[in-house]
């Protein structure tokens, strides 16, 4: 009889450390390009590369760090499907007639649970200051009371997920792998006409500028949009204020609020907020804690996006000496991931949960 074999459990830490080494990987290589949504040269193209041809069960694209994760791992291993299925999602598809073949390893990738939070007041005579959690997308019978109106917040849980390209499943004769897991392209859906797609991207923008301003409100210096094409986007502390290029440099109107997200991002970490610098040693380019905070203002940008409805197709560009940084940071000190994405969650939470700063108009004495 053979020997029960004893798994290790991993930690939702262990998981995210094991999903983004494969990329860590790369980036010794030189070969993991990073981002930049806008042109130097207004109109021009600098030949970016899209991420974003990995599919999920339902045969949907899988968008941001999990593209980034999921592209890698096909390209290392050279599988000719670009499909992920979880073990159960399988097993239910196929009766339970496919397995995962021996010897195969799992890719882990993240899915973020956004929760909204409802905290009533201690003397409220109804809900005596309970606190209600609403998934969202899931139904609740539990409701905030109506009577104290309860504070309103979004919280935000990260999980792991263990998924397997199709390829590694054992396929046979009597139950072959389906012909729309072979051909490694989107699934063929039908194009939004044009004035579908300009009325997504106008309620998507509205949104977004909606937290742009409630948010930037609080900023000491702003948010300013360079008016001549340049080719800087850029927090700076000292002045606590963001500088974004020219609008019409972006590539689409959804580009502009992906990298404006990530300048957000960093200015959580102000000693008036976050206070999340006092944590660096050093803030020089290509330094390690320079990339562990571009990390933290990356993985945000990408939740705040991914919460917002903003399209988040990947344009990249290589930087050797960034590259570098960040294989120095990140694949020496593993640890820091899990560190860098739990600071990630709570940017994103202040960039959501923050209100819209009021000033109020002092009457000129007559």
């Amino acid at each position: 009889m053979a020997k029960k074999r004893n798994f290790k459990k991993l930690t939702n830490d262990e998981h995210a450390i094991r999903a983004l080494n494969p990329i860590l990987d790369m980036m010794e290589n030189g070969d993991i390009p990073w981002q930049k949504n806008w042109d130097v040269r207004r109109g021009g193209n600098l030949g970016a590369i899209t991420i974003g041809t990995q599919r999920n069960a339902d045969l949907k694209n899988y968008s941001g760090i999990n593209a980034w994760i999921l592209e890698t791992e096909f390209a290392n291993k050279k599988y000719d499907t670009n499909v992920w299925f979880t073990s159960n999602r399988m097993y239910k598809k196929t009766d339970g007639k496919v397995f995962i073949r021996k010897g195969e390893r799992a890719t882990y990738v993240f899915k973020w649970v956004f929760t909204d939070i409802y905290e009533g007041e201690s003397d409220c005579p109804k809900c005596k200051g309970k606190v209600v959690y609403i998934k969202r997308g899931y139904k609740n019978n539990d409701k905030p009371c109506t009577h104290c109106k309860p504070n309103k917040r979004l919280s935000i849980k990260t999980y792991s997920s263990a998924v397997f390209n199709v390829s590694q499943f054992n396929w046979t004769k009597e139950v072959p792998m389906p012909k729309e897991y072979k051909v490694a392209k989107p699934k063929t859906v039908k194009k939004p006409t044009k004035k579908e797609e300009t009325k997504r991207v106008n309620k998507v923008i509205k949104k977004a500028q909606v937290v742009v301003d409630a948010y930037g409100s609080h900023l000491a210096g702003g948010i300013s949009d360079e008016k001549l094409p340049s080719d800087g986007a850029y927090y700076t502390p000292s002045r606590d204020g963001v500088v974004m290029p020219a609008r019409n440099q972006f590539h689409t109107p959804e580009g502009y609020y992906r990298v404006m997200f990530h300048e957000l991002a960093h200015s959580t970490g102000h000693k008036s907020r976050l206070n999340r610098f006092k944590e660096y040693e050093s803030h020089m380019f290509g330094s390690s804690d320079y990339s562990k905070e571009e990390f933290v203002a990356e993985m945000s940008a990408c939740l705040t996006s991914s919460f917002l409805g903003v399209d988040t197709k990947v344009d990249m560009e290589n930087s050797g000496a960034y590259l570098r940084s960040w294989k120095k940071s990140l694949k020496d000190h593993a640890q820091d991931i899990p560190w860098a994405i739990n600071k990630a969650i709570k940017a994103t939470e202040l960039i959501l949960n923050t209100k819209k700063k009021v000033v109020r108009k002092t009457k000129k004495k007559k």
